[in-house]
């Protein structure tokens, strides 16, 4: 019998072994994926790590071993598990050595396991990428006792399929982790965009009641007082009517139009708000001029009712601030005139102060009336409502007055505040922003703000802006023509007028002219023809445009039409002079104080006699229908009446011409009537 071969043997014995070998591995695989499916959803990357590290035990005699992750803010390798915890110093320094010698970076692009020498010492390491196709995850690290030479192919093959199950497994808890993450966000925007929708549903559903509720309210409120109006106009065509009676029927007929009117304003107003077509206009404006006119109208009002109306002042208040006149006058008789409406007994007040270190004027209205719960206060600044149902049908109100004046408020730099008791009345407070500016010039007493309502703007030094040079003054308005002449005059300056744009454009080529003032409107050429003419001629005299219409496509109309500055009519004196200053050199020597003196005084006396004689054809072109005129008239007075020193005159005659440009029908009698009651007072 042959004696047995030795080497076949010894084939038979490593075959067993590796049969072995793999036998384990294919348990530590299943042991290791039963371990990756368990694993939860908080640190999955150290639960994976310790598994594996747990299950490579059984099959390789690594004296320590690591996983490193990359780091996604800095983008280094980090060391996120080891074993034992003991050798992460010695790990660390072995990986520093390998990044040192580029060994590190060259075992991060092989797809297997790298097995190289370690660091001063006998042995070997393997190092292995973890990575997907999409991406680099980081490094597996390990050291053995065994020489490098004596490391077989089959366990590191096992090794390289077992990081790459690691790897996946990583990327699919990743994938796992974002899916839930990406749900939980997106039950969350939907349970919040179906809050938001049911919200919306349920706004929807009160704004089509409020809207419901307005739009019988305002059948009401219109209905009511037209039947009121064509009753009493019937009423005027019998013979049998006495002349009382006639004149109580004009009387109603002309209080229930305003009504009206005021309603359709209202309204319009919204409309324009909610498009967001409604507009302010900054000017100065006297404060005492403005609110002597308002106090007039709301005594009037709360007498009507058997109601006193106060006035009080809490000084320092500036003289004049910077606003929108007719807005603040809107906002201000609209809280007024909710205060007296809801007040049966007792007294509105309406309080001015200032905050000069936050640049706001407050105006507060008081009234002793109904009072409203806090829980319905919210509302009172909604669109077509009011505090409740009951308030409508006792006091009737569109519902809209709060809403614009908030938003009007807001316009012009501020806010309107409220609180309120029921059975102890409310306190609103309108605040508005003005010019810091005027903090500089401050009135202390009742009689200032009294004299500040009639006087023209306070008198500046003008001996500082005394100028020379030639000026052209263009301008149709006679007024205007004397007032602006007359400061010209006081400056040193020698000026030559014309009343139309034509006149102008001949004397300009004709003569030398060191600044052309340039009204916009005037009959045969106005003002931007005749600018664009002398520019394209090649005069490059400074043109600077007289408007009373200050809207931005005013300005920008001015402009482009190649003048190089603008001023506002009425004038306000001392910017008139800041602006001429600045086209015109200083005057060496002025012979004369250069101030605002009896010749004025002689100038504003013949304005007076004028609006005494243009009051007549005022009121006749109302009778005539004739709304061409008087639309001419008012844009006349709003440019003229202020730089004499009547600011109300001016407001009013703004508010009529504006309405009229709005629409040349509209019902203006009313508006006209007290302008003219304005000007018989002025002319005594």
């Amino acid at each position: 019998m042959p004696a047995p071969d030795r080497n076949l043997e010894l084939r038979v014995q490593y075959l067993e072994e590796v049969n072995r070998w793999i036998n384990q591995a294919l348990e530590v695989g299943a042991s290791l994926n039963d371990s990756f499916i368990r694993v939860g959803v908080d640190n999955v990357e150290r639960s994976i790590f310790k598994e594996v590290m747990h299950e490579l035990k059984k099959l390789f005699e690594f004296e320590a071993m690591a996983f490193m992750l990359v780091d996604e803010t800095c983008h280094e390798f980090v060391i996120s598990e080891c074993d034992p915890y003991t050798e992460n110093e010695l790990l660390q320094q072995e990986i520093d050595y390998y990044i040192d010698q580029g060994i590190f970076s060259w075992a991060l692009n092989q797809s297997r396991a790298c097995v190289v020498r370690r660091s001063g010492r006998q042995g070997s390491a393997v190092l292995h990428v973890l990575s997907t196709r999409s991406r680099i995850r980081g490094m597996f690290v390990a050291l053995q006792a065994c020489d490098i030479n004596d490391v077989q192919d089959h366990p590191m093959n096992f090794l390289s399929m077992l990081l790459l199950s690691v790897s996946n497994s990583l990327s699919s808890h990743e994938l796992y982790r974002y899916v839930n993450e990406h749900n939980r966000n997106l039950e969350q925007v939907v349970a919040k965009r179906t809050s938001e929708l049911e919200d919306a549903r349920m706004q929807a559903e009160a704004a089509n009641k409020a809207k419901s509720s307005f739009l019988a309210n305002m059948s009401h409120e219109i209905r009511t007082p037209l039947t009121s109006v064509i009753g009493y106009a019937e009423w005027l065509k019998y013979d049998s009517t006495s002349e009382d009676e006639r004149r109580e029927a004009v009387d109603a007929i002309v209080r229930t139009g305003k009504h009206v009117q005021s309603v359709i304003n209202d309204i319009l107003d919204l409309s324009k708000i909610e498009n967001n077509k409604l507009t302010v206009e900054l000017i100065m404006v006297s404060l005492g001029g403005m609110i002597s006119e308002l106090v007039r109208l709301m005594t009037m009002h709360a007498t009507d009712k058997g109601l006193l109306f106060n006035l009080a002042y809490e000084f320092p208040l500036p003289r004049m601030i910077k606003t929108d006149p007719t807005r603040l006058k809107q906002i201000l008789i609209n809280l007024c005139s909710n205060a007296i409406k809801f007040t049966e007994h007792g007294s509105v007040c309406l309080r001015i102060s200032s905050r000069p270190d936050d640049g706001m004027i407050d105006f507060s209205v008081e009234d002793s009336g109904i009072g409203i719960e806090n829980a319905k206060i919210d509302k009172l600044f909604d669109s077509f409502t009011q505090a409740d149902v009951s308030t409508t049908r006792r006091f009737g109100g569109t519902g809209l007055g709060l809403n614009i004046s908030r938003h009007l408020a807001q316009m012009l730099g501020g806010d309107i505040k409220v609180t309120s008791k029921p059975g102890e009345g409310s306190h609103f407070v309108a605040s508005v922003a003005t010019d810091s500016s005027v903090f500089q010039d401050l009135i202390y007493e009742v009689g200032g703000m009294q004299d500040s309502a009639s006087q023209i703007v306070e008198d500046i030094n003008i001996q500082e802006y005394g100028l020379q040079g030639r000026v052209l003054l263009a301008e149709d308005n006679i007024d205007n023509q004397r007032l602006v002449g007359h400061y010209l005059k006081r400056l040193g300056l020698d000026i030559c007028v014309v009343d139309n744009g034509q006149l102008a454009v001949e004397r300009a080529l004709e003569e030398e002219f060191d600044l052309v003032l340039m009204d916009m409107q005037m009959p045969k050429m106005d003002g931007p023809e005749a600018a664009m003419i002398l520019r394209q001629t090649g005069r490059s005299v400074p043109i600077v445009a007289l408007t009373a219409n200050i809207g931005e496509e005013d300005r920008d109309h001015c402009i482009a039409a190649g003048c190089n500055d603008f001023l506002c009519k009425p004038i306000d004196k001392q910017h008139f002079f800041t602006v001429v200053s600045r086209y015109l050199k200083k005057a060496n020597d002025i012979e004369e104080p250069l101030s605002i003196d009896s010749e004025f005084d002689e100038l504003k006396q013949k304005y007076i006699e004028l609006i005494g004689g243009r009051q007549h054809e005022v009121s006749k072109a109302l009778a005539e229908n004739d709304r061409a005129f008087i639309k001419s008239s008012m844009h006349q007075f709003k440019g003229s009446a202020g730089g004499y020193g009547f600011p109300e005159l001016g407001l009013m005659a703004a508010r009529i011409e504006a309405m009229l440009k709005a629409d040349i029908n509209a019902d203006v009698s009313a508006d006209v009537d007290s302008f003219i009651q304005e000007c018989q007072r002025i002319a005594g």
